[in-house]
């Protein structure tokens, strides 16, 4: 018999009344406290300020449409249109707090370059983080249940699988966020002792990540996943998709960051679970395609 879901919209609800409290207690932008830090001369390495800004948007809706057509074609159209759903909602209210108060993430702000905002959070940052957050559920499942999806839904796993979720995802942002800070993307108004980023916001990623990943999971619980077996090979196949993706983002930030210990730290600390994974990942084939 189905469990009844009546926690997600009271979750919902109590997100939403602390936002709505947020924007009444915050006097809105942190320009509004800490001046305008708008780096005008922002842009990708390769690419023209305009040029990027209007590049972001496009490549952020692009991610969620590719990792939500990948959710559906691997575990069924329910649970995927929740999944982009719930993380969405997540993604926008944390980095709305955050960017208000500077309790979740540390003091920061988004420079115009990442092109259209919903409020104080650009489009391209909400999508990012339901990118990152899908990459890292995806890799701990492979990692803990030696599978692409979910198979465990034990509550004990269910808060293992949310720490290493959070843990992977919170990697890719051990390059990402010195390369975006040294191109202008954004700024962290008091720094950081990590390449000029405080580790208050890796606290933020891991909480935000684990969140995320665990009412995920709760979520799948009560909810009707297609099984992996039943899959077609090219569906089977198309499962790695978040795996290589984690693994262009692995030699990406070892190579482009504007610091050597940066790469050096990407390096191992994306190197460990992305080797893992694929193992885990080939064995689980091989099985399936049997």
């Amino acid at each position: 018999m189905k469990k009844s879901r009546l926690w997600l919209p009271i979750f919902m609800a109590v997100s939403i009344i602390l936002w709505v409290i947020t924007l009444i207690l915050t006097p809105g932008d942190p320009i509004a406290i800490y001046g305008d830090p708008e780096v005008f001369n922002a842009h990708l390495p390769f690419l023209s300020y305009g040029a990027t800004r209007i590049l972001c948007p496009v490549i952020g809706v692009a991610m969620v449409l590719l990792f939500g057509a990948h959710a559906w074609i691997t575990m069924g159209k329910k649970p995927a249109v929740s999944m982009i759903g719930l993380a969405l909602f997540i993604a926008f209210f944390f980095e709305e707090i955050g960017i208000r108060t500077g309790w979740v993430f540390g003091p920061y702000f988004h420079c115009s370059i990442e092109g259209p905002k919903l409020d104080t959070v650009p489009l391209f940052v909400v999508c990012v983080w339901v990118a990152c957050i899908y990459i890292g559920w995806s890799l701990s499942n492979l990692i803990l249940d030696g599978t692409p999806t979910q198979t465990d839904f034990k509550t004990s796993r269910l808060f293992l699988g949310a720490l290493l979720g959070a843990m992977i995802t919170t990697t890719m942002d051990l390059g990402a966020d010195p390369f975006c800070v040294s191109n202008g993307w954004w700024v962290w108004y008091k720094g950081g002792v990590y390449a000029g980023v405080p580790l208050h916001n890796y606290v933020g990623w891991m909480a935000l990540g684990m969140l995320t990943i665990l009412v995920h999971g709760f979520d799948f619980r009560q909810q009707q996943m297609t099984p992996l077996n039943t899959l077609a090979k090219w569906k089977k196949i198309a499962t790695v998709l978040p795996l290589c993706s984690y693994g262009v983002l692995w030699v990406a930030f070892t190579l482009l960051n504007p610091e050597g210990f940066v790469g050096l730290v990407v390096f191992f600390a994306m190197g460990i679970p992305f080797v893992i994974a694929c193992t885990k990942w080939v064995r689980w084939y091989k099985a399936a395609a049997a």
